[in-house]
């Protein structure tokens, strides 16, 4: 799956949980899960992925709304894979 539609399911998927929980707004949605309306906004541009613990907090606001394992690592494109391990440091010979 592409970064960018990989974005838009996040996008669906958090504004349904937000909905379900009677939240109105991402803002609230962040508020309520203790997080910082960037990490949100992160997560759901699948800049960065959500840890398995915030992920069992999002399923526990909203038990109905099934998915949230596309909020996690394992949803990324295994490019994004390949470019974090390109990017990494390595040792000094």
């Amino acid at each position: 799956m592409e970064r960018t539609e990989l974005s838009g399911r996040r996008r669906t998927y958090l504004r349904a949980v937000s909905r379900s929980a009677g939240l109105e707004s991402m803002a609230a949605l962040a508020k309520e899960l203790g997080i910082t309306q960037s990490t949100l906004t992160n997560i759901q541009s699948a800049t960065r992925s959500a840890s398995p613990e915030l992920i069992k907090k999002i399923e526990r606001l909203a038990p109905k709304i099934e998915g949230g394992s596309i909020l996690g690592a394992q949803a990324l494109p295994r490019e994004a894979d390949v470019s974090a391990f390109r990017n990494c440091s390595r040792p000094k010979k």
